[in-house]
């Protein structure tokens, strides 16, 4: 289970309302304190490079969105582009935006 923060560095605890991301056998939820907000299905590819993420929502519409992704230790970095049908090309784009997760323990 990962926690979301808008920043690389700003500290869990400094996150008036966490939502938490987790990825799991093929599934994904989205969930704060409270609830799951979100859910669907999702693909990696880590042999490109950067590395692609392919997620399916089955909230209410079948929503896809293409997005890459890095790992380092407990941290994710996903990468979004303005149109989530399109792939970003790099995380540091124009019009590219990065979520930061944690893992929590």
């Amino acid at each position: 289970m990962v926690a979301v923060r808008a920043a690389p560095d700003l500290p869990l605890s400094k996150v008036a309302r966490p939502s938490y991301r987790t990825y799991r056998d093929g599934r994904w939820t989205t969930s704060t304190d409270d609830a799951t907000t979100a859910k669907g299905t999702y693909a990696i590819i880590p042999d490109k490079f950067p590395a692609q993420l392919n997620e399916t929502t089955e909230s209410g519409r079948r929503d896809s969105a293409q997005y890459i992704y890095r790992v380092d230790g407990d941290k994710l970095q996903i990468a979004a582009g303005l149109d989530w049908h399109v792939r970003p090309a790099g995380f540091d784009r124009k019009g590219v935006m990065v979520v930061f997760y944690e893992r929590v323990k």
